[in-house]
């Protein structure tokens, strides 16, 4: 008995944490997937630097004044470079704003892989953006970054 009743929670015992991971990555994957997104463009120091392996330190194209706290707008004429209006950092004007965002001025670190470092360290030295990534906006001026992608020049 005992152990035909042993052999019955084992599996459930090893199904049950299982799912609830399961569960909860899908529901941070949809959580993201709803927050907006806006494509930035990314400056910083020459992307090839060796001594930084697959991280770039970067910070976005954005003209923000020293402002604590902006509200992006994007610019049909400048895709990676959306305007940034200053607004105060209480909550309810963050949530009022699309996509709002808390220090703009900040350096970021951004993993880049192996296949996307080699076609950045391809493009010549230019001026502005020489790469973009996708922020995603969580309405109280925080930000997640993914897709990070090298640009083409301007023609």
């Amino acid at each position: 008995m005992h152990r035909a009743l042993h052999r019955a929670l084992l599996p459930a015992a090893l199904l049950l944490p299982t799912l609830a991971v399961a569960a909860w990555a899908g529901w941070l994957a949809l959580a993201l997937a709803a927050m907006p997104a806006l494509r930035v463009g990314i400056e910083g120091p020459d992307p090839r630097d060796i001594f930084r392996g697959h991280y770039l330190v970067a910070q976005l194209t954005l003209s923000h004044g020293g402002s604590a706290c902006v509200c992006l707008t994007p610019d049909p004429a400048a895709p990676l470079r959306p305007e940034a209006t200053p607004v105060a950092c209480r909550r309810a004007e963050l949530r009022a704003c699309p996509y709002p965002l808390r220090d703009p001025g900040r350096l970021f670190r951004l993993y880049l892989p192996q296949e996307q470092a080699a076609a950045l360290e391809r493009l010549p030295p230019l001026p502005g953006p020489r790469a973009s990534v996708r922020l995603r906006f969580d309405g109280e001026g925080g930000v997640f970054y993914d897709d990070l992608r090298p640009e083409p020049p301007p023609p």
